[in-house]
């Protein structure tokens, strides 16, 4: 082989090479999702929200939340919140849960429990789904819910809820076993 062939062979060999390398660093780029940086993380978190005019309107805790840096709504993992009225206060805790960014609407996902505890009752509240209004202290719900209330249970599906004066109102296929 002379040294002309060599050279072809030696250019060839390096411009397969050169393919190869960027093949693969195309392939690297691919398989990497773009990275989208919350605003912030918080693990183990507690936070007290207020209106306007000062006033503690609920308390929000979990295992984390995020803000998200395009909406800036939060996401997070085992939330709890706490809302209080003259009538009482609620204990709402659920697997996942979303609240948007000005603290006044939350979404609440998987095995939700809301214990509700006035003076003289307490009352269990079960679901899959809860849609919370925040600021007017209400509760909604399309899914199955369960309403124990000590002996007395109660099964149907849509809920309404004034969380404040503590008033359920169950819309479709309701049962009920009340104790004397």
């Amino acid at each position: 082989m002379s040294r002309f062939h060599l050279f072809l062979l030696a250019i060839l060999a390096a411009v397969v090479v050169a393919w190869l390398a960027t093949g693969e660093q195309s392939e690297e780029e691919a398989e990497t999702p773009l990275a989208i940086e919350d605003d912030y993380y918080l693990d183990d978190f507690e936070m007290t929200v207020f209106d306007h005019d000062g006033r503690m309107t609920h308390r929000v805790s979990g295992r984390n939340l995020r803000q998200l840096s395009t909406s800036h709504d939060f996401e997070m993992a085992a939330p709890r919140f706490v809302l209080s009225s003259d009538a009482g206060h609620w204990n709402i805790d659920a697997r996942s849960g979303w609240m948007d960014a000005a603290m006044t609407q939350a979404k609440l996902r998987g095995q939700i429990s809301a214990v509700g505890q006035t003076a003289n009752d307490r009352l269990l509240l079960t679901t899959s789904d809860l849609d919370i209004d925040l600021a007017g202290k209400r509760a909604s719900t399309d899914a199955l819910v369960s309403i124990t209330q000590g002996d007395n249970r109660l099964r149907g599906e849509a809920l309404t809820a004034n969380l404040q004066t503590h008033r359920l109102r169950l819309h479709h296929n309701i049962e009920g076993y009340y104790v004397p």
